[in-house]
């Protein structure tokens, strides 16, 4: 099951429309505010041995 959850407004609604134009599952894809907020929702739906992709602009966010 592959699962999108996009934190924060930063590049947000580029993000969700990139995805909408895809074949990926719309129920699967998750907006969330904060970074705990995204830690709450995953701890709700991994199980033992999923794995999680963490991408982040703070390199480019502080330049």
């Amino acid at each position: 099951l592959d699962v999108a959850v996009i934190v924060g407004e930063y590049n947000r609604d580029a993000l969700v429309e990139g995805i909408k134009k895809t074949s990926f599952n719309k129920e699967n894809l998750h907006v969330v505010a904060s970074f705990n907020e995204a830690q709450q929702l995953l701890s709700r739906i991994l199980s033992k041995g999923d794995t999680v992709l963490y991408e982040n602009d703070l390199p480019d966010t502080f330049k």
